[in-house]
This record gives C-alpha cells, sequence and structure tokens, in this order.
C-alpha cells in the first residue's frame, strides 16, 4: 500500500491469509528491533518489508502456519481466522510518528500511521467480523497495546465486538524496571506525545504500563492478556538498548508485579512460564503447555478463566 511507509521511506504493507470458514478476524503485529538512538539505530534495523515482502518480511511462525496460524490444529482457537500480519519495518514499535536523523541515517518512523491504514482497509472489508482479536510479538506485543483504543474504536463504531488483546512478550513493566529515563527518550524520538499518550493520560506520571488500565477503562468489555517467559533472553535485550537494564531476577520481579497490580481486574490475565525463550504464539501448541486452554478460555468468554503464574 503507498500510503503506508518504512523506515528507510519505502513503501510498506501488511499480509492477508484469508479463508471461508467465517468472519472471524485476527491482526498480528510482527516484532523485530528497535531504533530510537544512534546506536540502536546503528543494528540491523528492519526498515523495508523487501523485493519479495511474503518470503522477507514475515516471520517463519507465520509461513510455516505454527502456532496461532495453525488450521489444522483443532485446538487453535484462531484456526478458522482471518489473518491479517503487519511486519514491523520502522523501528518503532508500531507507536511512532516521526522522521529522525541519527548519524548519516534518517528514519522514518511510522509505525503509528500504518497501523492505521491497516486498520481502515480491514475494517472496510470485515465490517460484520464476527470476532476480532488482535495481537503482537515482541515489539508487536508492544505496538498492539498501545494501538489497541484506536483499533477498537473503529470496529465497535461500526457494531463490531469488542476485540480481544494478546500480547506476546512484549510487556510494558512498571516503573522502577522500565525507567522513567528510558521512556522519555523513546516519547521524544518517537513523538508519542502525539500518538500513544492522547489515550493515555496517566502515563505521564505513572509510565506507559498504565496503557493496560487505560484500555481497560475504555473498553469494559476488553479481556487482554499478557504472555512472557520469565528469563526472556530477547526482553532482557530489549530493556538493556533502550537504558533500562533488566536482568533475569528483574525480569520475573517486574513481571509479578505487573501481574499483582492488575489481580483486582477480571478482564487482564497473565500467562507465565519458565525459561528464556522468545515468544508462544508463532510456536506449535507443544511448546507452551496450557496455552491453548488459556487462549480459548479467554475468547470464549468463559468465566474460569485464571492466569497461570507458576
Amino acid at each position: 500500500m503507498e500510503t503506508m511507509q518504512c523506515a528507510n521511506g519505502s513503501s510498506g504493507g501488511f499480509a492477508v491469509n484469508l479463508t471461508d470458514r467465517s468472519r472471524e478476524l485476527v491482526l498480528y503485529l510482527q516484532g523485530g528491533g528497535v531504533c530510537h538512538n544512534t546506536l540502536t539505530c546503528s543494528a540491523s534495523l528492519i526498515d523495508s518489508v523487501g523485493d519479495d515482502p511474503l518470503r522477507t518480511a514475515l516471520d517463519g511462525g507465520v509461513t510455516s502456519n505454527q502456532g496461532i496460524f495453525d488450521r489444522s490444529d483443532p485446538t487453535n482457537p484462531f484456526r478458522d481466522a482471518n489473518f491479517a500480519v503487519l511486519p514491523h519495518c520502522t523501528g518503532d514499535h508500531h507507536i511512532g510518528d516521526s522522521v529522525r536523523s541519527y548519524g548519516a541515517r534518517t528514519v522514518h518512523h511510522h509505525g503509528f500511521a500504518n497501523v492505521a491504514r491497516t486498520t481502515e482497509r480491514l475494517l472496510a472489508t470485515f465490517p460484520d467480523a464476527s470476532r476480532v482479536t488482535v495481537s503482537g510479538f515482541s515489539a508487536g506485543g508492544v505496538g498492539i497495546t498501545g494501538n489497541y483504543q484506536r483499533i477498537a474504536q473503529s470496529f465497535e463504531a461500526v457494531g463490531g465486538p469488542t476485540p480481544f488483546l494478546v500480547i506476546d512478550a512484549g510487556p510494558f513493566l512498571q516503573r522502577p524496571h522500565l525507567a522513567e529515563g528510558s521512556e522519555s527518550d523513546l516519547i521524544e524520538a518517537w513523538n508519542l506525545e502525539e500518538t500513544v499518550l492522547p489515550y493515555c493520560e496517566e502515563c505521564v506520571e505513572q509510565g506507559l504500563s498504565a496503557l493496560y488500565r487505560a484500555n481497560l477503562r475504555a473498553h469494559p468489555g476488553l479481556r487482554q492478556s499478557l504472555l512472557c517467559a520469565y528469563e526472556d533472553s530477547v526482553v532482557k535485550l530489549m530493556y538493556t538498548a533502550i537504558g533500562s537494564v533488566v536482568g533475569a531476577a528483574a525480569l520475573r520481579t517486574g513481571l509479578l508485579e505487573l501481574a499483582d497490580a492488575h489481580a483486582d481486574e477480571s478482564s487482564m490475565r497473565f500467562f507465565f512460564y519458565s525459561g528464556d525463550r522468545h515468544g508462544a504464539l508463532h510456536l506449535p501448541a507443544d511448546a507452551t503447555p496450557g496455552l491453548r486452554d488459556f487462549l480459548n478460555r479467554q475468547v470464549d468468554g468463559s468465566f474460569n478463566w485464571s492466569s497461570v503464574i507458576p
């Protein structure tokens, strides 16, 4: 789509896998690096979708039909859904709106607008969506949290259902685990004052982790979940890259404190597991025991939907 733009200024877009099995829709934001200063942007930034996007821009789990994309798995709650997958080619976790120069490199952070264009196209195609789930992996987990309210408003405005939210390995930890200085750097580089913060006034005082409660308050019908390994190696690296050093013990503590802060909310649940693996939605069911049951209970409206916190 010409109205979507990647970090190097080239055109972006999203991929779909459609089916006649249902009018259910899943929007999935991919992960892929962080760029907010000269150091992080000098790394291997994914700045385009390439000449052959279906081969170069999509995660392996997506192209091999694994995890939630596996239509043959009878335990997969999304097996009959229509899928839309948005690559992360803007370096801004899908939430930025700025053009910045980092040394000799100019980066177009237009992830927030790309999600908006994707939502517009999907809404035009699925105004009658029977069920909508928005999800994201790694940077995409951050992005889907920051974009949730706009997406939900769009579908609710045409009488559609309140979308479910599934966040995979992209947690907004509370302060001090996500340092206030790190947040300020991201806000400035990606112009979050014009994108995310208007949807979360309390984020200014409480930090970006307040987005979870802001999303719940704005959409009372929301059922949202956060999945993460206690020692996720990439989450630790990401936090270090943005200036919030989080070791294995600190990450576990930060996750448990986040879950405890939302313990009184019936519409937010957590699924934590041991190990340093990064992500779960793109992997076969047997890689993360119990996750299929957890997700089924989230989207079928079950009252018996509980956090898994071993």
